[in-house]
């Protein structure tokens, strides 16, 4: 009767640590963030003069170029997806962080606060895959 309860025990602890290193990658992988197909072409949407904030363009490789109305040349920024907060760094070497919160993403809908407490709306144009 002994011999065959340290069997079953032996049985089930050699059962448990397969299933515990057999899931131990799974475990440890990061669910994917729901932003990460940002490349493609937006615009803002909105009639009021704060949503009037030009086209914005995402690139695959962290990329944004962001282009007024008028004809100035585009403002070019890298940019990170961190929580719930879109990070952007000037591309000309400054080093200041601007934050901005996500407050919805969508395949095509994006909505933005910035640190002023500004909400941008904005619309995906087309994907760049």
């Amino acid at each position: 009767m002994k011999i065959i309860l340290i069997a079953l025990l032996v049985i089930a602890a050699a059962t448990g640590s397969w299933f515990f290193l057999a899931n131990k990658n799974k475990i440890n992988k990061p669910a994917p963030h729901p932003m990460l197909q940002l490349a493609g072409n937006w615009e803002t949407i909105g009639s009021d003069s704060a949503n009037k904030n030009g086209h914005f363009r995402f690139t695959a490789d962290s990329l944004l170029f962001h282009t007024t109305t008028d004809s100035l040349p585009a403002d070019s920024f890298h940019y990170q997806i961190r929580d719930a907060q879109l990070l952007l760094t000037h591309g000309n070497g400054d080093s200041s962080i601007n934050y901005l919160s996500i407050l919805l993403a969508t395949e095509d809908t994006l909505k933005l606060r910035t640190a002023d407490s500004t909400i941008l709306l904005l619309h995906r144009i087309n994907s760049i895959n």
